[in-house]
């Protein structure tokens, strides 16, 4: 079978759903299938790039300009309809290749299927006023005709602005994991959390700083390691300051991939303390779980369905409540090694090669 893969952008370059459709595409065609990725180059560049990476057909088209955070390329179009494929796999948001890809494939007539990672989340005016026409334009028009679209979790598709019309189209498979490269700790710390991500506001690092404030007056030599560079840092340790933090809080900026497994092997709870439903899933808690890692999160959407019956889950927004469960997995060694074993076994479920073959079986029922 002949898959035609739509992204933003593709590997190497980093991203969350370039990290999805690279791990999708290389199990894809390990399982024997014919993958062809069409991505935007992101590096600058003015011709159309062809290559092959562990198997997958990569196209990397020249970008023409940016409209926010999407960038528009009118060859998406032309690219859909030179290639010869028998499904058509698009990663949603991406608000003008898909739209290009789509109508270019109207004239192919193919099954078109939808990884849907989250909702357009518009952070500027232009951006708040082209959502609702496009969500009444193009993207009503894509989902309508897809055959099968793909949430991450359940609980994404409750809350979501787009996915409650087309409940009757959902397989819910999540995002996932290599255990491979992920082992658990032999030795833990005693009193050190840690939250590895994007400085930026949907994390509620506001939030963690509020609980840390709490935990310190119960275990005064509990440390909070903050792994992770992003816009919101020089007030982040502004607050850190304020709240008499700094001998608490250590800010340890972006950290390389083995320096991060390193940090959840041995960190004695992980936190991720977010606050929107722009966190969509949370990856960064399976890879914790996958280190063996005690996890607390919140209640905003994925996170929940990440964590699982493994970690524990508190109201967003909510200093005291997180602090509670800080300060409860800190002091009770036991119930730490219960958490931990109860992640070891949890992130399993998730593991790459039993979340491809789920699309393998959707891409199956929608060929025949």
């Amino acid at each position: 079978m002949k898959v035609l893969i739509i992204s933003k952008y593709f590997h190497p370059f980093k991203g969350g759903v370039e990290t999805v459709v690279f791990e999708h595409a290389k199990r894809l065609v390990k399982k024997g299938f014919a993958v062809t990725v069409i991505a935007h180059d992101h590096k600058k560049s003015r011709k159309t790039k062809e290559e092959v990476i562990e198997g997958i057909k990569v196209i990397r088209i020249p970008t023409l300009f940016n409209f926010g955070n999407a960038p528009i390329s009118p060859s998406v179009f032309f690219q859909v309809l030179k290639e010869d494929y028998d499904i058509l796999h698009l990663h949603s948001p991406n608000s003008f290749s898909n739209p290009l890809a789509f109508l270019a494939n109207l004239l192919k007539r193919k099954p078109v299927v939808i990884t849907y990672h989250s909702d357009i989340i518009p952070h500027s005016l232009i951006m708040k006023v082209f959502k609702p026409i496009y969500e009444k334009t193009f993207k009503k028009m894509i989902f309508k005709k897809a055959k099968t679209i793909m949430p991450t979790s359940p609980q994404y598709v409750k809350i979501s602005d787009t996915l409650k019309e087309y409940e009757e189209k959902i397989v819910v498979i999540p995002n996932g994991i290599d255990l491979r490269k992920f082992k658990p700790g032999k030795q833990r710390e005693k009193t050190t959390i840690l939250f590895v991500g994007r400085l930026i506001y949907y994390k509620g690092l506001y939030v963690l700083l509020e609980a840390m404030k709490r935990v310190i007056r119960e275990i005064p030599e509990a440390q909070l390691i903050i792994a992770g560079e992003g816009e919101l840092k020089e007030e982040l340790k502004k607050k850190t300051s304020k709240l008499e933090l700094r001998k608490h809080v250590h800010f340890i900026g972006r950290v390389r991939e083995e320096e991060k497994k390193k940090l959840m092997s041995k960190c004695t709870v992980f936190v991720l303390p977010s606050v929107h439903k722009s966190e969509a899933f949370g990856v960064v808690l399976l890879e914790a779980m996958a280190s063996g890692a005690p996890v607390i999160t919140t209640d905003v959407s994925g996170t929940v369905f990440a964590a699982g019956k493994a970690g524990i889950i508190v109201p967003k927004k909510n200093s005291e409540a997180l602090a509670k469960a800080i300060i409860k997995v800190l002091k009770n060694k036991k119930l730490r090694e219960e958490m931990s074993k109860k992640s070891i076994q949890h992130v399993k479920e998730f593991e790459w090669d039993k979340i491809v073959d789920e699309v393998i079986n959707v891409y199956r029922k929608v060929k025949n």
